[in-house]
């Protein structure tokens, strides 16, 4: 199971490719135009075991972790994090951060290849 943090209005290329790829996900609106950092808290506070979380933005990674770090960090230490290219990874990076899978390409598709390949080397 994965979560997706992202904005209100964002593609939903990505969450298409998740279903038809029949992986399991959480979808939460992180940010819109106003920020909306009790909301974020509400819909954190139920998740509490995750394989993945994507970030396709570094306002994302932004948003998720300051609108509530302690929990934000509890699930960043559990789950395998995966990133739509080198920008989102240098700004987890800046948060301390560094066990990062980079989809390649910087696409849905990529996304889910990189779940794929990940665990397919856990059944190894």
């Amino acid at each position: 199971r994965l979560l997706i943090p992202r904005a209100q209005r964002s593609s939903q290329e990505l969450l298409l490719s998740l279903q038809e790829a029949h992986i399991a996900f959480d979808d939460i609106k992180t940010y819109d135009i106003v920020w909306e950092k009790e909301r974020l808290s509400e819909q954190l506070s139920g998740i509490e075991h995750l394989d993945y979380i994507i970030f396709a933005s570094s306002s994302g990674v932004e948003h998720f972790i300051e609108g509530n770090a302690t929990k934000a960090r509890l699930l960043l230490e559990k789950a395998k994090i995966i990133c739509l290219g080198e920008p989102t990874a240098n700004t987890l990076r800046q948060y301390g951060y560094t066990q990062l899978f980079i989809a390649n390409p910087y696409t849905a598709g990529g996304v889910v290849e990189t779940i794929i390949a990940d665990k397919e080397q856990d059944n190894d």
